[in-house]
């Protein structure tokens, strides 16, 4: 199982079919191991890949099957943050009105789990400031967590890209 998820977190954001095998995979070690733990966090990392790879019928079957209450606290932050990429690439193609409101709701669950001074938690509220109206305060926001990301860094060009965007 930790070979595929390093593999899967290896091309998660380059190869989709290799992320998806990986994660498809995991989803049946998971569940020949019966572990709830490696169960839930196989089908976030499924449903996460499947959403960026455009397949928003079975991304949104799988989240709708797995129960924020019944998560394990470690895994929330994920699930919330799978959910609004969800329904970010789903409004991007389909213009429903409905995960817009989502967006809202799954940001602010994210941000009630997450330590106000991680990176992911900065990285919800400049999209707050954003949804807000405020790109003052995102802009300046950003530029603060371009000074400590390192160069090289998934999150460098995380920031770069929502710098240039603005």
């Amino acid at each position: 199982y930790e070979i595929n998820l390093r593999l899967y977190k290896e091309y998660e954001k380059y190869k989709l079919d290799s992320a998806i095998h990986y994660a498809e995979r995991n989803v049946q070690i998971a569940e020949m191991l019966d572990q709830e733990l490696l169960k839930y966090e196989s089908y976030i990392n499924l449903a996460s890949v499947y959403s960026y790879s455009g397949k928003f019928i079975e991304t949104e079957k799988i989240l709708n099957s797995l129960h924020s209450s019944k998560l394990p606290q470690e895994l929330l932050a994920s699930y919330y943050e799978t959910y609004s990429r969800f329904c970010h690439h789903y409004i991007a193609v389909s213009n429903v009105g409905q995960y817009y409101r989502k967006i809202n709701v799954y940001r602010d669950s994210i941000m009630s789990v997450l330590d106000p001074a991680s990176f992911e938690y900065r990285k919800n509220l400049v999209q707050e400031y954003l949804s807000e109206g405020d790109s003052e305060k995102a802009s300046a926001l950003l530029f603060k967590l371009l000074e400590e990301a390192e160069a090289d860094s998934p999150e460098y060009a995380m920031i770069t890209h929502d710098l240039g965007s603005m």
